[in-house]
């Protein structure tokens, strides 16, 4: 008999896998894979036979794996066939059965050169060359993931088991998930479950479905959601055995993980590429990953959670240049969004500005940060003072960041706000902003650093000199939706001044955040003499 099947991928096959059960005292049976001709079998490409003493008598039935003589490899939709016979010799006493479909059609022969339609068509399974893999398994935000250590010392990959993504709104249909990014195979879902891990949906006293079915883009689910998807939606397929691939290739041999913050960390041994540190979230409706490159080196990695100073990881090293075996240690950083945190409110969640002796902007509390609008209105002047309750150490290696993103609510892409770097000519020192009060609020600070970046760009303009001058080209710069200033403070602050030439017509939204892409860098220590074995 034989059953016919297309190949869903190229590869090289190693066994096929057949229910088989003997009666009696029968010959050697055979399983074989054959090209096709027409709905036919055509010639045999390889074959493996099994002896009846290889199966016990009195059995119901054996799951039985024929691995092939040879090597035979398949080409993706390409047609083939599995044939299965046994002896010529075999008879109603002495026999092999073969556990078959019913609802499937296959195709018999008697002497393997003439086909005809057989009304059932045998279970089977084909499996590829089997490679031994060592996985490192962990978990990161509600699922599963593994990644490799291939035995050849080539270079890693990640995959997780099942998928996950931002969804897109099912106001229209809450009986689905949708996603419009994904292109998955039909049905490939079917009989898993789908968790809502954040946003609209996750706060369901039951956030998780059965997925019945699915397309390329879309779940459906059972029972019908009660709250209806956003882009704000974010999402993960649990309990299935289908893995998908995250990062076909991580660069280099992965010796260690390790999950901290909102990130993983994959550590590359002493003589490869620095740490990585990946990091995956929702952004603004489509799942976005970060990477961030580190330049110190780890062969091991262990978190630990500090109840004073909360998550630090630790790391080893074989061989470290000056220290030998040696152990090193870094706070994680905790995100919210792509590489920046929150280390402190500039005004506390539900205080308006106007309480605050802070004029032309109102103050709005949005996914853990503040947001200064600015008054359409805004001429010049000063427009925002923070007065914090009490003073935010954001000190990093002597140097702190903070970022002012400036976009118009509107989304148009023309000036929206504009910093002034110099307001009295020659003054030498009043770079935006103004002024900064340490924490005894008594002396003035001047700002370190004053960086300006463009949209996407990684260059940045270091506004201190470049900006401080009486010509009327250097006086101020001007901001677009895209751009980005960074400011560097050496010292604990309470209060912060922003002086600023005129805003457009659309009020401006500044979003002052933390920045934390240093942090890790910055923070890193050698602990000498620890670890050290002869």
């Amino acid at each position: 008999m034989a059953t016919k099947f297309t190949a869903g991928a190229s590869y090289t096959t190693y066994e096929c896998e057949v229910w088989v059960r003997k009666v009696g005292s029968p010959g050697a049976v055979s399983a074989e894979i054959w090209s096709n001709t027409g709905t036919k079998p055509n010639a045999m490409r390889a074959s493996k036979s099994l002896a009846a003493v290889s199966v016990a008598t009195d059995t119901i039935s054996v799951f039985k794996n024929f691995v092939w003589t040879g090597t035979p490899a398949v080409t993706s939709t390409t047609v083939y066939h599995v044939v299965l016979h046994s002896a010529g010799s075999d008879n109603a006493t002495n026999h092999w059965e073969v556990l078959c479909d019913s609802d499937y059609s296959g195709k018999k022969s008697s002497d393997g050169s003439s086909w005809s339609n057989l009304d059932q068509s045998p279970y089977f399974r084909i499996t590829a060359v089997k490679t031994d893999r060592p996985c490192i398994f962990f978990t990161y935000k509600s699922a599963t993931y593994f990644v490799t250590q291939p035995i050849t010392g080539g270079n890693s990959e990640l995959y997780i088991n099942g998928d996950r993504g931002a969804a897109d709104s099912n106001s229209g249909n809450k009986q689905v998930l949708n996603d419009g990014s994904k292109s998955w195979t039909t049905d490939q879902w079917a009989g898993a479950k789908v968790v809502i891990t954040k946003g609209p949906g996750s706060d369901e006293l039951q956030n998780w479905r059965t997925i019945t079915s699915n397309t390329d883009k879309i779940l459906q689910c059972s029972p019908n959601w009660n709250v209806a998807h956003t882009t704000a939606t974010e999402y993960v397929i649990l309990d299935t055995h289908i893995w998908t691939q995250v990062v076909a290739d991580l660069g280099a041999f992965v010796t260690d993980v390790s999950v901290a913050g909102d990130s993983i960390y994959f550590a590359y041994g002493d003589s490869a590429a620095g740490l990585d540190k990946y990091l995956y979230y929702n952004n603004g409706g489509t799942w976005t990953q970060s990477k961030t490159d580190e330049t110190m080196l780890a062969a091991k990695l262990l978190k630990i959670h500090h109840a004073n100073t909360g998550e630090t990881l630790y790391h080893a090293r074989n061989a470290d240049p000056q220290h030998g075996v040696s152990i090193g240690k870094a706070d994680v950083p905790q995100f919210d969004r792509a590489l920046f945190h929150d280390r402190g409110e500039l005004v506390a969640t539900g205080i308006p500005w106007d309480d605050k002796d802070v004029t032309n902007v109102t103050q709005s509390h949005n996914e853990g940060h503040t947001q200064i609008t600015v008054d359409s209105s805004f001429g010049t002047g000063v427009a925002a003072v923070s007065n914090l309750p009490s003073p935010i150490d954001i000190t990093g290696a002597g140097t702190i960041y903070m970022q002012i993103q400036v976009s118009d609510p509107s989304g148009v892409s023309s000036n929206d706000l504009q910093f002034l770097f110099d307001d009295v000519e020659d003054l030498g020192k009043t770079w935006s902003p103004v002024k900064v009060f340490q924490e005894d609020r008594n002396k003035s600070l001047v700002a370190t650093k004053v960086y300006h970046n463009a949209g996407t760009s990684t260059t940045y303009t270091d506004l201190t000199a470049a900006y401080d001058g009486s010509a009327p080209n250097v006086s101020s710069i001007t901001v677009v939706t895209t751009d980005y200033i960074y400011i560097g403070c050496s010292q604990k602050f309470n209060e912060i001044y922003f002086n600023m030439t005129a805003v457009n017509d659309l009020a401006a939204v500044m979003n002052l955040k933390r920045l934390a892409a240093f942090l890790f860098r910055f923070l890193l220590l050698c602990v000498r003499g620890l670890g050290r074995s002869d």
